[in-house]
């Protein structure tokens, strides 16, 4: 997936026509259709606005590296229909990363249990 492909569906996946997000973000519309088309660069400032006002991180918009919302700003999934639309969006790597933090978070919070008791009994 190209980097155009990325902004593409993110900014669909948020709701936006082009022509509005070209608005909000303060890019011209004509940019917007070549970054989207793949027919430009993105440069420095631009990737600054599309990630300030899509509330992604920058990594994955370049290198479809992590994972495309920092969630602090993104509206959590809360059915399963909107986790199954996020999963999708992800490719397998990202699909084992959650895999993985998910069952690093299950045992954080059981040493974090363990020691709860033990800072209880003393």
């Amino acid at each position: 997936m190209t980097i155009g492909d990325r902004l593409k569906n993110v900014i669909k996946n948020k709701g936006f026509k082009l022509t509005e997000f070209a608005r909000k973000s303060h890019i011209p519309y004509r940019t917007l259709q070549g970054y989207v088309a793949n027919e430009r660069m993105i440069g420095t400032d631009a990737v600054i606005k599309i990630c300030s006002e899509l509330r992604i991180i920058s990594d994955w918009l370049l290198m479809g590296e992590n994972l495309p919302y920092n969630t602090p700003f993104e509206k959590e999934p809360q059915t399963a229909e909107e986790i199954d639309k996020v999963m999708k969006d992800l490719n397998p790597e990202q699909k084992q990363e959650i895999l993985s933090r998910s069952l690093e978070m299950k045992k954080m919070n059981k040493l974090e249990e363990r020691l709860k008791k033990l800072e209880e009994k003393l």
